[in-house]
Formats: C-alpha cells, structure tokens, sequence
C-alpha cells in the first residue's frame, strides 16, 4: 500500500510523461491526459494540509499575545525584584519565539503541508508551555496550591445563568458529566485530583474556607439528581490532600439545585438554590435565589427574593455580599443584569455596578481586589455561557477593559 506522499509522487511523475508535448516522450490522447491531470492535481491536494486542521492552528495562533506576555514579564519583575529572578531569561527566549510566530504567521497565510503544519503546531505548543512556565514563576500564584474543577465546556443556550441542568427542565439533556476537584501545585507544576465525582458526576463552584483547610462545593453524581452542596476537608501540611472521612454533605433536598457556596465569617454558608421556584420571563428555565445556613447545613432560610436570578457571590472587606442580579424591574432586556450588594441577613439589597449599561448586556461574576476599592467583574453576552470580558470597577460605574477570558478564576486553599 502506497502512502499519499509516495502515490502522489509518482502521480506527478506520470502526468509529467503523459502531458508533455514532445521531447521523445510518451503522448496520451487529449481525454486521458487530462484524466491523468486531475488524478495529479487531487494528489497534490491530498498532500496539504486539511482545512479543520489549518484553522485549529491558526485560531491558537490568535489566543497568543506576545506583547501583552511581554508587558507581563516586565511588570513582574519591576513589583517583584527579589521574588521574580527570570525575567531576563524570560525575555530572551520570548525573543526567540516571536521569531518562530513570524515564519509561523507566513506559512499560516499559504496552504501548509502536514509537514509544515506540525512545526507551526510544535512552535505554537512551545510558546504556550512558555507561557504556562511564566504564569508559574509569578510570585503571586505559586505562593500557594490552586484548587479547580476540570470539565467540558458548557453547552450553548438560551441564557448564562442555564447551566443548572435541573431534573426535568427544558435544557436537562445538555447536562455534560465528568468533572473532577483538582489541586494544582504552581511550584511542582503537577495537579492531582482531590475528588472525582464519577463518569456521569459534576463538581462546580468550589470555595476554600478562611482557614485554608475546608472547601465546599456543588456536585452532582448523575444526571438524575440535582446539584446538593458537599464540603471536604484538606491538609495543607501534607501537600493539601484529602482528609481520610471527612467529606460530608451539607444540603440534599432531592427537587432543588443548590450552587454557588460562600463561607461567611460567622461560620454560616450562604449559597444559591431554586427551593423558591421561579422561571426566565422569556423562556422556561429556573431561575435561583440567595438563601443561607449554618455551617452544619441547618437553619435554611430565604435572604433574596428578586424575581429572578440571584448568585456568583463573593465577599467585600466591609461584610456585604457581592452578587449578581437579573431581574426586569425598572429596565429592558439589555441592562436587566447587574451586580448588587446585600448584608449576610438578607438586609438591605442594593444596585453595586452595572445595571445602567445596557452595552455590556451582563455583568455576571465580580470580586474585590485585596487592599483596594476596585472589583474585577466579569462581563459578556446576556444569552450565553460562553465568552466574556474582565473588567475592573469602582462600584460608582467606572470600567477598566481586560483581555477577553472564557471563565472565572480559581480558589486558593491556604488564602
């Protein structure tokens, strides 16, 4: 059996001999010449690349910013010169990369041969690890173990706030399983799974407690049941593994989805959950309210009734929760989502960031920055879960603009 490159070779031999008008050599009549032709030229198109193939790479080519990893390197090393010691290295062979991104970006521009597009694939993947190597060595992050959830992205629908998949609602089908708690060590650069939720399980929305050494979150086990909130115990001193029998489950009301937990600092919990059923105004889909508990998961009780969608908490220095909020009181479709704050008891709702911009259309998940009256908020399209902006706020309406992101950041244990 021939291999494309070795058939199309000696293809293009043949049609050499049987289309060439004189010089001794064989002639085929007009009609089999050009069969002969054809045959060469589909040959030699077998031998590109595949056009999936081109994009895959051309669109990793476009998620890579020298410039900015550049600007980064810099920065690092001006707010961290005793901590960040690479940075000379780091540019160096940013230097050399950025010479490997040009011949890649002309080769991109023609048609690539396999051959070709597997050193664009194996230039790019280098840059990438560089990246990853350099986000490590940042002294911020690899101060202490990052938890994290690994899971397949989302489904496309109808809105953001749909990814509950809630037994029996129109878009439970879409439900994708398979999503462990993992811990990754930013010194080792390894990340080992702290829980597994199984083949047909979910984990999502994992929050590390004020002591470094609990985490709650959501999961599920299968596609029959609902999000319930569980919670674990770790060891920071034994490389923040598991705590042998210590993983407990806070909440299990088998017909509500609860997300979104938050340690408060009075011990209690405060979460999402759809125990107060409400629908999108638009659509069939359950919408969820702020609720709160003790840390046991006793004393469930209602502290937000808008009417609805309520979640993505985060906590500010002065004890109000951060939330976001849609709801149609007093504004259209483009501006019906915003952040709000309210005390942990339920007290005082009120608008934070957001609701007046209709050109942001969400502004879906937000927390402050330690020391500072910025927040980051996370803010994007009003009908997907996908995609999305990060910017920087004051709570009085002014925005920064951040690179584009695809999720939220992740949670540290030890913080």
């Amino acid at each position: 059996m021939f291999s494309a490159n070795v058939f199309g070779a000696k293809m293009s031999k043949l049609a050499e001999k049987w289309t060439s008008p004189d010089g001794g050599r064989e002639r085929l009549p007009f009609g089999n010449r050009c069969c002969a032709l054809l045959a060469a030229v589909a040959c030699g198109l077998a031998l590109g690349a595949s056009a999936p193939e081109v994009e895959q790479a051309a669109a990793l080519r476009r998620k890579i910013d020298t410039a900015s990893l550049r600007r980064m390197v810099v920065d690092l090393q001006a707010s961290y010169p005793e901590r960040f010691t690479r940075a000379g290295e780091f540019l160096g062979r940013l230097d050399e990369h950025e010479g490997e991104l040009a011949k890649v970006d002309a080769r991109l521009a023609q048609a690539p041969r396999p051959q070709q597009l597997q050193g664009i694939q194996e230039a790019l993947d280098g840059l990438m690890l560089l990246e990853r190597e350099i986000a490590l060595a940042n002294p911020v992050v690899n101060a202490r173990p990052i938890l994290f959830v690994v899971r397949q992205q989302y489904l496309s629908d109808h809105h953001n706030t749909e990814t509950l998949f809630h037994t029996g609602e129109p878009n439970a089908s879409k439900y994708r399983p398979g999503g462990a708690l993992k811990i990754l060590d930013p010194k080792t650069g390894r990340a080992s799974v702290l829980l597994d939720a199984g083949p047909e399980g979910l984990i999502r929305d994992p929050e590390v407690h004020f002591d470094g050494r609990r985490v709650i979150f959501s999961m599920r086990k299968g596609r029959d049941e609902n999000y319930s909130l569980y919670e674990l115990q770790i060891d920071p001193d034994n490389g923040c593994r598991l705590v042998p029998g210590s993983l407990r489950r806070l909440t299990a009301e088998p017909d509500a989805t609860d997300v979104d937990p938050l340690y408060l600092p009075d011990g209690r919990i405060l979460f999402t959950s759809t125990r107060d059923p409400k629908y999108c105004h638009c659509n069939m889909h359950i919408m969820a309210n702020l609720f709160c508990m003790d840390g046991d998961g006793a004393n469930i009780h209602q502290i937000g009734k808008s009417t609805l969608f309520e979640g993505h908490s985060s906590l500010l220095p002065d004890g109000r929760v951060l939330y976001y909020r849609w709801e149609y009181v007093d504004r259209n479709f483009g501006d019906a989502q915003g952040l709000w704050t309210v005390n942990p008891d339920g007290t005082n709702h009120a608008i934070y960031w957001g609701t007046t911009r209709s050109a942001l259309r969400r502004s879906s998940t937000a927390g402050q920055f330690p020391g500072r009256r910025k927040s980051s908020v996370f803010s994007g399209p009003a009908t997907t879960a996908r995609g999305g902006r990060w910017r920087s706020s004051t709570g009085a309406g002014a925005s920064t603009a951040n690179r584009p992101s695809s999720g939220s950041g992740p949670s540290r244990p030890g913080a």
